[in-house]
């Protein structure tokens, strides 16, 4: 079935939706407080969100569908972890309440170790956030060729600047407002596609009975001690220290909050990896002849009804919008106040910080952008990020 005209019109109407309540939210941000941790005014519920739609990126989603395409349910068992570290998240976060002034994790080096560790923190923090939003902004070029026929450099470009434009304006207050949307769409939008796709097979009794065993394979899966390999790393509560996922535990308002957060999160999680699973075991058996990174743009295409077509296609694009504006901001915010910043101070010099991350945060923005248009390698990008 073609995409039609409805289906480009809801994919519009998301991306204007997003765009005019980002400039909303950030309306009357006016310091630097505001600007990097909302004045820690959000909601359990909107903390959840941001974080859970942050975290769920759109390299992951597609990636976990081919990867479930190809090499099985292994996949899913791993990525379970993350879910895991949700929960020792929980043990341990609740303590980052009582740094109220930090801001960034360049601020808490900066209350352990001093200025220099702060600096280092910051430039780490801000190499790997720049990196994490170009490779999104790769898979976002992927899929508004794959699903819209729109080039992926004029995706990229376009849906860059777009993203920039409200992070720039309103920081993170803006960020998390377009999280929530961005996440209630795509919540919508992976059970729903997964519920098509396992209706089209006849169930999940005959989509199961008609994996191939290979597929299906855990612990005698031939590289079993590899994806353990990453279970266990996956397992280690990470998001500590990633430089977008430690700006959600910092606004928090205090440490009950930080910690129901990481336990509905845990909850959540695990519900939308198994419905990833689904659809890549649907993929494999309606589809087997399909390139395994064309699985989900193909399902898209082929399985879904007119309108739900357009709500899967916004969905795609919120997953990989809600983490690149995340990282755009928090690497502008830790290049200037966790770098500029200190290293100007050392020198006794005052900077406007909040017309200086604005700057700053145009110019990462940028560098996403020509990551985006020039870089190649997708996992190259996610295991340098993670380097960092």
């Amino acid at each position: 079935m073609d995409t039609t005209n409805i289906d480009y019109a809801i994919v519009i109407a998301f991306v204007l939706v997003t765009l005019v309540m980002g400039l909303r939210a950030g309306w009357n941000v006016k310091d630097m407080r505001d600007y990097a941790v909302a004045n820690k005014t959000f909601g359990t519920g909107a903390l959840v969100s941001t974080l859970l739609a942050t975290n769920l990126a759109g390299a992951s989603v597609v990636n976990a569908a081919a990867e479930l395409f190809s090499v099985g349910i292994i996949i899913t068992v791993i990525t379970l972890a993350v879910s895991y570290s949700f929960l020792v998240t929980a043990l341990v976060a609740p303590k980052a309440a009582n740094y109220e002034s930090c801001f960034t994790m360049g601020d808490l080096m900066r209350e352990f170790y001093g200025v220099s560790s702060g600096i280092i923190a910051g430039v780490l923090g801000l190499l790997s956030a720049l990196l994490i939003a170009g490779m999104e902004l790769i898979v976002l070029g992927i899929i508004c060729e794959s699903l819209l026929g729109i080039p992926a450099q004029w995706a990229i470009v376009v849906g860059g600047i777009l993203l920039a434009t409200y992070v720039v304006y309103g920081g993170i207050r803006s960020v998390t407002i377009t999280d929530v949307f961005q996440f209630i769409v795509l919540a919508v939008f992976i059970p729903v596609i997964a519920y098509i796709a396992v209706s089209h097979v006849g169930g999940i009794t005959v989509l199961f009975s008609q994996v191939p065993a290979d597929n299906l394979a855990v612990f005698d899966h031939p590289r079993f001690s590899f994806y353990l390999t990453l279970f266990l790393i996956w397992c280690t509560p990470a998001g500590m220290i990633d430089p977008a996922l430690i700006q959600r535990m910092l606004m928090a308002k205090h440490g009950y909050q930080l910690r129901h957060k990481y336990l509905m999160a845990a909850a959540f999680d695990p519900s939308f990896q198994l419905a990833i699973m689904l659809i890549g075991l649907s993929g494999l058996v309606l589809y087997p002849y399909v390139e395994a990174q064309q699985v989900l743009p193909h399902m898209i295409h082929h399985l879904l009804p007119v309108g739900i077509k357009g709500l899967a296609m916004a969905g795609v694009l919120a997953v990989c919008t809600s983490t690149i504006d995340s990282y755009m901001h928090a690497a502008g915010l830790t290049l200037v106040h966790d770098v500029i910043g200190p290293i100007y101070k050392k020198q006794g010099v005052q900077i406007d910080e909040l017309k200086w991350v604005r700057i700053g945060t145009v110019l990462v923005s940028l560098g996403a952008i020509a990551i985006g248009l020039y870089a190649t390698d997708i996992l190259g990008l996610a295991f340098s990020a993670l380097e960092f």
